[in-house]
């Protein structure tokens, strides 16, 4: 087994691993899903640690070309739900509870996680905005991170009612209801008030504050810290 392959090996495995177990999962059961000895993980990243973020990184660029894959070909996208592609189910199911897990345990590495995340919604929010997928004044930091803890929270809340057996398990059970991703939908889409009066009324009572104004990161910066992300 050549290095270079003996790394994207551990890489795959550990990603399973945490995303079963957490960050809390040991180096030997790591090594023992990628079918290596621990010393081998030692040589090539040093400490769990920088594996773990190696992970972090993988996940976060799968989690890119995923969305990026879904504005190019929307209907392509619904291979997933139908789990026409089920080793494509798979990657996405390790990859969704992955996530979860790194929100879940807290502290920096979920807050450094998390800044990251943004980093990456920022460019798929931009692709999506220049395909005319969504409106441009949605595509600032704010929004972003409203976007972000509407659909962490509901996966969030799914995670920890049920929690599941495996990775796969979770990931279908979060699109075998067809009534709940149509709602999330109709109302990413359309919304869910008739009209513009409360937003009328919040922003007349906020000096008309809109976006940014109040004093939160700009997108600018949401995407300069994606180019200061350790790869």
């Amino acid at each position: 087994m050549s290095d270079l392959t003996a790394r994207a090996r551990i890489v795959d495995a550990a990603i399973g691993v945490f995303a079963e177990q957490g960050g809390a999962a040991s180096v030997r059961a790591i090594a023992t899903a990628a079918g290596v000895s621990p010393g081998l993980i030692t040589h090539h990243f040093g400490t769990k640690e920088a594996l773990k973020a190696e992970c972090d990184q993988r996940v976060l660029d799968g989690y890119t070309e995923m969305k990026m894959a879904g504005i190019a070909n929307p209907a392509g996208s619904m291979n997933l739900v139908n789990n026409t592609d089920p080793e494509q189910a798979e990657h996405i199911s390790a990859m969704s509870t992955y996530m979860l897990r790194a929100f879940l345990e807290g502290g920096e590495t979920a807050r450094e996680f998390y800044r990251r995340l943004l980093a990456q919604m920022a460019e798929v929010i931009d692709a999506a905005a220049a395909q005319g997928m969504v409106r441009p004044e949605c595509t600032d930091a704010t929004h972003l991170r409203y976007m972000a803890g509407s659909t962490l929270g509901f996966m969030l809340v799914q995670f920890v009612l049920e929690p599941p057996n495996d990775n796969q398990e979770f990931f279908q059970g979060v699109t075998s209801d067809p009534a709940v991703l149509d709602a999330m939908l109709d109302t990413l889409t359309n919304g869910v008030f008739s009209n513009d009066q409360v937003l009328t009324a919040y922003r007349a009572a906020n000096g008309g504050q809109t976006g940014d104004q109040g004093g939160q990161s700009d997108h600018k910066g949401t995407q300069q810290k994606k180019e200061n992300n350790v790869q």
